[in-house]
């Protein structure tokens, strides 16, 4: 039964000197001794349920597990032992003390047994590693301690079958919002939620606790939000994608967010990444088929919600500007066709130097993942445009210069670095941190 904030206070006769209101929880069914007794009856698959009851009332947590502490019964340990190992770290900190004040041997040897799993967080595992000392200090340390499982089976264990997905638009610089919900024991899910952009790796991380009925509010308020765009994904496809973005961490030398450390346990293993979706609706070979067409209108991609204020990369582009900035101001006089050419090498060589083999390939992706939104969204005509930049660029056939959507994202960076001109954000958002 839901406690109120009255339980925080409760406590044993004897510890708190209520005895009178202490006989009254009792009678009520809502003593700490009686849910203690509740909890010995739970099986693995309702450890879920019981954790939430005891988050409602720290204190009431604490006795509970203080009786379970004096018991004597094998019941109890496996009881303190599954809360040690609950995603809960204050409850399972509450249950690791209370692994030190076993006065038994089995007590050191269920520390044990956690410790080696090496799952646990690791405030937790400070902590049991106290408690077992505690147990040494008064000769009930264990005759034997049990080997460390190094099976490849031990992350998936712990990581829950994918329930749900979804992402956003990427903003102006290349970062996005990812939404994953894996299924728990008991139909609760546990969401994650992450800041990602696609150069540098995962800059935000949360990990939360929610019902299926609290995910479906939330998407239902992500696909009514006007400013960004969230579409649903695979989540299988997402999982995936989210490791792909914690390997950019690594290549980028960012440092990953602290709680994508129990992400981790709900993520599994690293698998080789799944094809993008986009190509099951829209086929490469027919996107080939169209190519000339496709491309031709792909400047006016930067026109639309999805893609406005899409950026190149500003180091390369301050140097073209400072060419051009140059060429303009040399008192050397040329007539304009040899002018035009130096200004087209110079705009060439730019691109070059941007969609170099890494910034090619995050881009590509970009591109893919942006027309996957556009055709979920209803906007086929562009779902396709961008596909189709994505298909050339991968295919390395054609001239960089040849590619509208690169010119005119090229040309609106040099008039804003060379002062002709600065993009109307008219209120609409670029960029996910505003």
């Amino acid at each position: 039964m839901p406690h109120t904030p009255e339980d925080m206070n409760c406590g044993t006769p004897e510890d708190s000197g209520q005895t009178g209101n202490w006989t009254a929880r009792a009678e009520e069914g809502d003593s700490a001794g009686q849910l203690a007794a509740r909890l010995k009856d739970l099986d693995e698959t309702t450890t879920e349920a019981a954790i939430e009851t005891l988050k409602t009332s720290p204190a009431l947590a604490t006795e509970a597990i203080r009786y379970l502490t004096g018991s004597s019964d094998q019941a109890s340990l496996e009881v303190l032992q599954r809360l040690v190992s609950s995603l809960d770290r204050d409850l399972a900190l509450i249950a690791a003390r209370a692994l030190g004040d076993c006065r038994r041997q089995a007590a050191g040897e269920a520390i044990i047994a956690v410790l080696a799993q090496g799952q646990v967080d690791k405030a937790v595992a400070k902590e049991l590693r106290r408690s077992l000392h505690r147990l040494k200090s008064i000769g009930l340390a264990p005759v034997t301690v049990p080997p460390r499982k190094t099976s490849p089976e031990t992350t998936k264990s712990r990581a829950r079958s994918p329930y749900a997905a979804m992402v956003s638009q990427f903003d102006s610089s290349g970062g996005r919002i990812l939404y994953f919900a894996a299924r728990l024991p008991g139909g609760a899910l546990q969401i994650i939620n992450l800041l990602v952009n696609d150069m540098t790796g995962i800059l935000d991380c949360e990990v939360l606790k929610g019902s299926r009925q609290e995910y479906a509010v939330t998407r239902e308020m992500l696909l009514a939000a006007g400013d960004t765009a969230y579409v649903d994904i695979d989540p299988e496809y997402c999982r995936r994608l989210i490791w792909e973005y914690a390997d950019r961490n690594r290549q980028s030398g960012r440092p990953l967010p602290r709680k994508f450390s129990l992400a981790r346990l709900w993520l599994g293993e690293r698998e080789e990444r799944l094809v993008p979706p986009i190509y099951a609706y829209l086929p490469a070979e027919e996107i080939t088929a169209q190519m000339s067409l496709l491309l031709s209108g792909s400047g006016e991609l930067l026109q639309t919600d999805l893609m406005y204020g899409w950026t190149l990369p500003r180091e390369p582009l301050a140097d073209a500007a400072r060419q051009l900035q140059e060429r303009k101001n040399s008192p050397v006089w040329i007539n304009e066709l040899a002018r035009a050419e130096q200004e087209e090498r110079i705009r060439a060589n730019a691109l070059e130097k941007i969609m170099d083999s890494d910034f090619r390939q995050v881009f590509i992706r970009r591109l893919e993942e942006t027309a996957y939104i556009f055709y979920v969204t209803g906007e086929e005509r562009e779902s396709r445009q961008a596909l189709a930049v994505a298909v050339v660029l991968h295919e390395g056939k054609r001239r960089l210069v040849d590619i509208p959507l690169l010119t005119a994202m090229l040309d609106e960076g040099l008039a804003v670095l060379l002062g002709n001109g600065q993009p109307d954000r008219s209120g609409r958002h670029s960029n996910l941190w505003l």
